[in-house]
């Protein structure tokens, strides 16, 4: 059992281990009907900032979820993304 305070909600939370999701690390999954992203270890992290991928393309992610919201550009990881609701392509 984990119990944790959720990043993106601030409440806390309690999960049985094996419910939370494994999946490519430094992808993006639906997880709890919400795109979200997965550390190295490919678990949810709620605390990253950046651009994310998955089968459907690279996505703009605030505080662990693909924020559809964005438009406009971001530099991530020394390149610069155009972004529209939350799709991102280099520049």
């Amino acid at each position: 059992v984990l119990t944790y305070i959720c990043k993106r909600c601030g409440t806390e939370k309690t999960e049985i281990i094996e419910k939370i999701p494994v999946g490519a690390p430094n992808t993006i999954i639906k997880y709890e009907d919400v795109w979200t992203y997965l550390d190295e270890n490919g678990r949810p992290d709620y605390e990253f900032v950046g651009i994310g991928y998955n089968e459907f393309g690279n996505w703009y992610v605030n505080n662990g979820v693909v924020d559809f919201k964005y438009s406009g550009v971001i530099n991530f990881d020394g390149q610069e993304w155009n972004v529209v609701e939350g799709k991102a392509e280099k520049k």
